[in-house]
């Protein structure tokens, strides 16, 4: 690969924390050039939540429906008991 004066080069890295908290990880950059060494990575976990755990909209319109009935199971109580 030929190398020119003044010429740069990109490097794509990914640093994925496996857990929930402040991460830490190195990263060595190794070549025959000004520049090289060691880059040290700081990040922050955040669990993710899966899609199949969050309700879908149509669970959303059960849940509300039954609150609704359950409501209304107590209004009519309330008022066969006056």
């Amino acid at each position: 690969m030929a190398r020119r004066a003044g010429g740069n080069c990109t490097l794509d890295y990914t640093f994925t924390p496996s857990a929930d908290g402040v991460a830490n990880q190195s990263l060595t950059v190794t070549a025959d050039v000004p520049g090289s060494g060691t880059i040290d990575l700081q990040g922050t976990g955040i669990v993710q939540i899966a899609a199949a755990a969050i309700p879908a909209s149509s669970q959303w319109s059960q849940l509300l429906l039954l609150f609704g009935m359950i409501g209304l199971v107590g209004w009519v109580a309330r008022r066969k008991m006056a």
